[in-house]
């Protein structure tokens, strides 16, 4: 850089009244964690925004998480701190176990195994002995009993239960960490138990002309799948809503588990290739997609993210997730030499909280576990899988057999559905066909109005918000659980987009009654469907949209939050643009009207090596901008495009943060590259004339004071943020934003500017 260069903003005149945004310093907690981690390092060696990434996550832990707690008491978190230690002692014992052994004498694993050497033995619930079913469902009928936080009126099942909702979800589900963050949750409950957690195959329901007739909807194994569940081990269970588990199974579009989908996932070699997000035809490949399909289908609580987790079903359905992700890892070792432990996605494009350094996000429990380290051999060797039942033995299970023609497992059907008398209460009119539904048009389970399905109508909808996003598959053998006794997902028709009418060429197999569906990408658009290759980790030059959840404090709603603007400086990171590119105070460079006098503790030192870092082959890169509450529990995410030709961007973007009609706040602003590198910000200095930037932390108190500094929707914040009326050739800024980030390469850390 031009030696005596001082970087300013242009903007116009400041109101002297400073509104909404009051700067504070950062936290002393958090400060003292930015000095720490970057004691003995520098900014060549570890992008700056991991350390920063990792110090706001532990204040959340430590700072916000333990003041808000609206599902669990003190009791609660030491229960569940308790279930913790005994994971990690088994983890321990079991390390000590294996290192006693004569290393040379070890059995390799054959193909078939799918786990380590734990005590934890899961097996398909249907070849399981009665005497070892009946233990399991005991131990989650005395978990139903107990309670571990007197006065609340919940048990310790629902202690667990409820870990799986509020703010969590954004970072349970929708990306990578979606599978570890189940893995432990897994753990936890079968601790609990203390006995094996069986899994659900749906595929081998999927196998039955009609599903809904399997023999686990009936008492041998979880009870009726038609309303209220008052049949079975979990036969009037009460959820925290005081409210009865209800099922209203062979709903929807979205199906069970089908074999073709788990091949699909199995013809995949990276964890980035089967995990979220996906779009368009890569979501054939999700095994969370997939995963969504059995919840939908369900339907009641289980179709909830809210509230899956009621149901004990939840926790067999998401066993058998585990168990096709052990054999994705075992493919991944095996035959493809790739180390399942390392292989996490770091793409820029990967949601916030699932990047593999983030804390699996248990808030606000137990000692931090890295969302890459969920996926370690640690924690898959506690367990050890039963392979998937198959021809021509089926597990030797009573409750299954094999079609020869077809060379699969089926399950036996349900002894209460062997005749329709048997349950029958009442014929359902065919919703809008004006006379009776044909007797093998719908599930069994629809045709049949039982006092348990009446109960459960008679209540109206269930108060669980929004279901799990469809499956990449749709059974057109469902009925739409909006109108029952209907074929309505057999009317289903995507007129004009190709992608969801043609059958991919790895599903060609796939049974006649089962509807191939793409979610789409962005507007529907005609295109062939071909064979996808195998990513190879080339840098993407794709732009996607970034998608926030809105939760804050554990609802989400989009009234709690406000938007403000935060301009972004941008300059090129080339040598060259320092000693060419970049105006001197006199210089007439044609960006340097977005230059001035930056004070000197702006001014980067000297011009900082680049650290190891996933280039793009594009023009254009991103700079992500990003609000964490201090004080709240929410965060916001959005970046602005930046242009590499030019030797200075500035940009504009416009992120949430907490509505003060809500209460006053205070939340942490900052920025980073997609390589991340952290930018400086700069706040501006009230009352000067022109305006001026001064270093600041990024940290400010969020009041309701005049004037009126943010907007109310997103919407308002761009068009309050633009006038292209002062100057009809060209869009010039009306609003002066609060804080700026200079994105440059400084050798020195952000925080080493306050």
């Amino acid at each position: 850089m031009v030696p005596g260069f001082v970087l300013v903003l242009h903007l116009g005149i400041l109101p002297i009244v400073y509104g909404l945004l009051e700067p504070m310093p950062l936290p002393r907690k958090l400060s003292e964690c930015y000095e720490y981690k970057s004691f003995d390092v520098n900014v060549t060696q570890v992008p700056a925004r991991q350390i920063q990434d990792f110090c706001i996550r532990q204040y959340l832990y430590k700072e916000v998480s333990s003041q808000w707690r609206p599902n669990i008491t003190s009791d609660g978190i030491n229960y569940i701190n308790s279930l913790m230690r005994k994971i990690f002692s088994e983890m321990h014992d079991l390390e000590l176990s294996e290192k006693a052994k004569d290393t040379n004498s070890k059995k390799k694993r054959s193909r078939r195994q799918t786990s380590g050497n734990g005590g934890r033995y899961r097996q398909e619930m249907r070849t399981m002995l009665p005497f070892q079913w009946t233990r399991f469902t005991d131990s989650l009928n005395r978990l139903k009993s107990i309670s571990v936080e007197p006065g609340t009126g919940r048990s310790a099942y629902d202690t667990i239960a409820v870990l799986h909702s509020g703010s969590v979800l954004a970072y349970a589900h929708g990306g990578p960490a979606f599978l570890g963050w189940h893995r432990i949750y897994l753990l936890l409950l079968e601790t609990a138990c203390g006995v094996s957690i069986p899994y659900w195959d749906s595929s081998i329901d999927f196998a039955l002309e009609d599903p809904t007739t399997s023999v686990i909807w009936s008492s041998l194994y979880m009870g009726n799948g038609d309303g209220d569940v008052v049949t079975g081990p979990f036969a009037h269970w009460r959820t925290i809503m005081n409210t009865p588990l209800v099922r209203n199974i062979g709903s929807g579009e979205s199906s069970l588990f089908t074999k073709e989908g788990i091949n699909l996932v199995l013809s995949r070699r990276r964890l980035s290739d089967i995990t979220e997000p996906k779009r368009g035809i890569e979501s054939l490949y999700s095994l969370e997609g997939h995963h969504n399909g059995p919840h939908v289908w369900v339907d009641g609580w289980l179709a909830r993210p809210q509230t899956a987790a009621y149901d004990p079903v939840f926790f067999l359905h998401h066993a058998f997730v585990d168990y096709i992700y052990e054999v994705f890892r075992q493919q991944q070792a095996w035959q493809y030499g790739i180390n399942p432990q390392s292989d996490y996605p770091t793409d820029d494009d990967v949601p916030r909280g699932h990047e593999w350094y983030r804390l699996i996000d248990f808030l606000p429990f137990f000692r931090p576990i890295r969302n890459i380290d969920a996926l370690s051999n640690y924690f898959s060797r506690l367990v050890t899988y039963s392979p998937a039942p198959e021809c021509p033995d089926c597990g030797n299970s009573i409750h299954m057999s094999c079609d020869t023609s077809r060379q699969i497992c089926v399950p036996s059907v349900a002894p209460e559905l062997r005749t329709d008398e048997a349950r029958s209460i009442a014929v359902l009119a065919a919703a809008g066909a004006g006379g009776v539904a044909p007797a093998a048009s719908v599930p069994a389970s629809s045709r049949i109005l039982t006092a348990s399905k009446f109960s459960a109508r008679s209540r109206g909808p269930l108060p669980a918000g929004p279901k799990f996003k469809s499956s990449p598959f749709r059974d057109m053998r469902n009925t739409n659980p909006e109108l029952p006794g209907t074929q309505a997902a057999m009317q289903v028709a995507f007129a004009g987009d190709e992608t969801r009418q043609k059958a991919h060429a790895a599903a060609a197999a796939v049974d006649p009654s089962l509807l191939l569906a793409v979610r789409e990408q962005g507007k529907r658009r005609k295109r062939s469907i071909k064979e996808p290759k195998p990513k190879t980790h080339q840098p993407k030059t794709s732009i996607k949209p970034y998608q926030n959840t809105f939760m804050l404090d554990g609802v989400v709603d989009v009234k709690r939050w406000v938007f403000i603007s935060i301009q972004i400086l941008y300059e090129r990171p080339t040598e060259q643009s320092y000693k060419n590119h970049l105006p001197g105070v006199s210089g007439n460079h044609p960006d340097s009207s977005f230059y001035s006098d930056l004070p000197h503790k702006l001014k980067p030192s000297k011009l900082a090596p680049y650290h190891k870092c996933k280039e793009t082959n594009s023009s254009f890169s991103r700079v992500y901008v990003s609000t964490d509450g201090l004080n709240y529990i929410g965060n916001y995410k959005d970046f602005v495009i930046i242009d590499e030709t030019k030797a200075v961007t500035s940009a504009i973007s416009y992120v949430g943060i907490k509505n003060p009609d809500y209460g006053e706040g205070e939340v942490l602003i900052t920025a980073y590259d997609s390589c991340g590198r952290s930018c400086r910000p700069a706040c501006l200095e009230v009352g000067s004339n022109p305006s001026k930037y001064a270093p600041c932390t990024g940290a400010f108190k969020i009041t309701s004071l005049s004037p009126r500094m943010f907007h109310d929707t997103y919407g308002d914040a761009i068009v309050g943020s633009w006038n292209l009326e002062k100057d009809p050739n060209g869009i010039v800024t009306e609003e002066h934003p609060p804080l700026t980030f200079v994105c440059d390469y400084d050798n020195a850390w952000p925080w080493q500017h306050y």
